[in-house]
């Protein structure tokens, strides 16, 4: 590793256990030489495996053979002072919850794949856990008031909005590692048959392809996708429609395979405009919820399964015990890395190197046709302590009641859980797209109120 320059820079992590992202956070930060000489502090309610994390980031840091200095906390008030970055990515027994909320939607005809943003699922997530959200804004204003508050916890939407309506004096913005340049770039220039695969995508291909992509998060749409100046729409439309029919051959065998293109195609048929992502756009619409009369080849749903989750988990326990252990080497660790847009950000607004990131925050007027307190998922050009949302234009009007029935949605469900008000609950409930029902809204309610009961503020109750 080449020798940097040391830093000052001390970066907070909350929620250091979780494996889906705290992992890959402590690899980028190591292997990032921005940070070099810096502080990170790892953050978990969990003793046992705050103790983990922190013994193998330690170990990491060894092998690296850097300096960076790792700190570790179950309480974040004893290490926020003096942070300038605090990143946020916790869930308390979110696979449990989750589970609980896919099943008892499903009893009333709602089906969720993920049930961590969209539906019932991302309502009750939002009441699990945007109240700790908004106290880690609280603990970050009181003792380091100038950090910048980056937001990773699911339902990012709802989460990052309330962030910026309750708390506006917090510098914060809400990040999905999804939606980033050059990942999308080189699998849609693949899909128009401009590149045979990923690895052939150079910086010329990223200077000639520009792309407008706008929505909110996991339900987004391409807008543009120009190559050299030609508009390629349709040939990653083709590209979709030759794999739809693939997958339509199979359904009609009874062959159990993925159904994503035929719904991205349809989408497209419907609408005009392509989904970034069918697999997550498909839940935040009702079409494939098995509520058709007519006898359609597109099954319904699958419903998010909670035993694969566990399984994924224990299988990276195992991984991360066996590097603690030596039975695998660190290095593999270290090089087994995943980049995050996070940690990019993050050094963009350090060194005031620009770069452009589709960031969860306010509109700001750069969508000509949307009020600038929509809270989307938009291009923003990063540079020294600055976030800047660039000008995208009009929203077709095809796609834009689409989104802002959910931004709609989005925004009474952060005030609900703010003011801890059960109607407001129940509104945003009724609202939500895939509900059908009023009396259905309401079972599903009442259900995960008591079944979450422990969790949630008594205030729902009264």
């Amino acid at each position: 590793m080449h020798k940097a320059k040391t830093s000052n820079i001390k970066i907070v992590l909350i929620g250091a256990g979780s494996l889906f992202f705290g992992r890959q956070f402590i690899k980028n930060i190591i292997k990032s030489e921005v940070f070099h000489g810096g502080t990170l502090c790892l953050v978990d309610i969990d003793g046992k495996v705050l103790e983990k994390m922190t013994r193998l980031a330690k170990m990491a840091v060894r092998e690296a053979g850097i300096s960076l200095k790792i700190e570790s906390s179950m309480d974040r008030r004893a290490v926020l002072e003096g942070a300038d970055f605090v990143v946020a990515c916790f869930a308390k027994d979110s696979i449990y919850y989750r589970g609980m909320e896919c099943n008892v939607s499903a009893k009333y005809g709602v089906r969720m794949s993920s049930g961590d943003s969209a539906g019932p699922g991302g309502i009750f997530r939002a009441l699990r856990e945007l109240p700790t959200l908004l106290s880690c804004a609280d603990d970050t204003l009181e003792l380091c008031p100038d950090a910048w508050f980056i937001n990773l916890t699911n339902p990012l939407a709802v989460n990052g909005l309330a962030l910026r309506m309750f708390k506006p004096e917090l510098k914060s913005i809400s990040l999905s590692n999804g939606p980033q340049m050059p990942n999308i770039k080189k699998h849609y220039l693949k899909n128009a048959q401009i590149i045979e695969s990923e690895a052939d995508y150079t910086p010329e291909h990223d200077e000639k392809f520009e792309m407008k992509i706008v929505g909110v998060n996991k339900f987004s749409w391409i807008l543009e996708a120009k190559y050299d100046g030609r508009d390629i729409i349709e040939d990653i439309a083709e590209s979709v429609k030759l794999k739809a029919v693939e997958e339509l051959d199979a359904l009609e065998e009874d062959i159990n395979t993925s159904s994503v293109n035929v719904i991205a195609y349809d989408i497209y048929r419907a609408f005009g405009y392509l989904p970034l992502y069918a697999e997550t756009s498909k839940e935040y619409m009702v079409y494939w919820q098995g509520k058709n009369v007519s006898k359609e080849l597109i099954p319904e749903i699958k419903l998010w399964n909670i035993g694969n989750r566990y399984d994924r988990l224990n299988e990276m326990w195992k991984e991360i015990d066996g590097y603690l252990e030596g039975k695998k080497p660190i290095d593999e660790f270290l090089n087994d890395e995943k980049p995050l847009s996070a940690v990019k950000i993050i050094e963009s607004l350090i060194t005031g190197k620009k770069s452009r990131f589709y960031i969860n925050t306010f509109s700001s007027g750069v969508v000509d046709n949307m009020t600038p307190d929509t809270y989307l998922e938009i291009l923003c050009e990063v540079g020294k302590d600055s976030i800047k949302p660039l000008h995208l234009g009009e929203i077709p009007r095809s796609i834009k009641g689409l989104i802002e029935i959910i931004a709609d949605m989005h925004e009474i469900t952060a005030e609900a859980v703010y003011n801890e008000d059960i109607n407001l609950l129940r509104r945003a409930m009724i609202l939500d797209p895939l509900i059908c029902s009023m009396s259905d809204a309401d079972a599903i309610l009442n259900e995960l109120l008591e079944i979450e009961k422990h969790e949630i503020s008594s205030s729902f109750f009264q």
